[in-house]
């Protein structure tokens, strides 16, 4: 009888950014809001079921976010199934507006978004931090919000460096009625 003995390593789950609004709950509202969807990734398929964005408003200016998902994921061998749990970490932030400089034709407003990152994936160690700066810029048609920022995660397994990276994206919400109560939403993001 052989016996071969060998190291498991975690393998590094890219997650994807999406860029945050420049929008602020009133104090004491909350709202819940939920994305679902087929996920092609680098080595597997997977669903994101859901991806959630929980805000609280506390003041006129500041609100409590946690965002995070839960999805079903394939193997590595990229093999149509999905028989794997992926939670993702979660991320409980504060989101505080800085400025908001306006006029009857448009408006320039700014914010921070940072908070510590709870080490919720499979495998994953110690808490991270996620920042982000928001620059806002809105006129009676359209909002485009540009979001700047980084993040160390949670260490995939003990005694082994955080994954970094740098973050960016844009937001646009175009109002499809006058009373904005249907918006078409469009985000382009990326981080390294």
């Amino acid at each position: 009888m052989l016996l071969l003995a060998s190291v498991a390593r975690a393998v590094t789950v890219r997650r994807l950014f999406e860029p945050s609004e420049l929008v602020f709950e009133s104090p004491g509202v909350a709202q819940f809001a939920m994305q679902f969807g087929l996920v092609r990734g680098e080595s597997a398929y997977r669903v994101s079921a859901p991806l959630f964005a929980f805000d609280l408003g506390l003041t006129p200016n500041v609100e409590l976010d946690l965002d995070g998902e839960f999805a079903y994921g394939g193997p590595d061998d990229g093999e149509f199934v999905f028989n794997q749990t992926a939670p993702d970490n979660l991320w409980t932030s504060v989101k505080v507006g800085l400025f908001d400089f306006a006029d009857e034709h448009s408006a320039w407003t700014s914010g921070i978004k940072v908070g510590p990152k709870a080490p919720l994936a499979r495998g994953n160690q110690g808490a991270g931090l996620e920042g982000l700066v928001l620059l806002g810029w809105r006129n009676p048609q359209v909002q485009l919000v540009l979001n700047l920022g980084g993040l160390i995660d949670p260490a995939a397994e003990a005694h082994t460096p955080r994954p970094a990276a740098v973050e960016g994206g844009v937001e646009l919400n175009y109002p499809l009625d006058a009373t904005a109560r249907w918006t078409l939403t469009g985000e382009l993001s990326g981080k390294r």
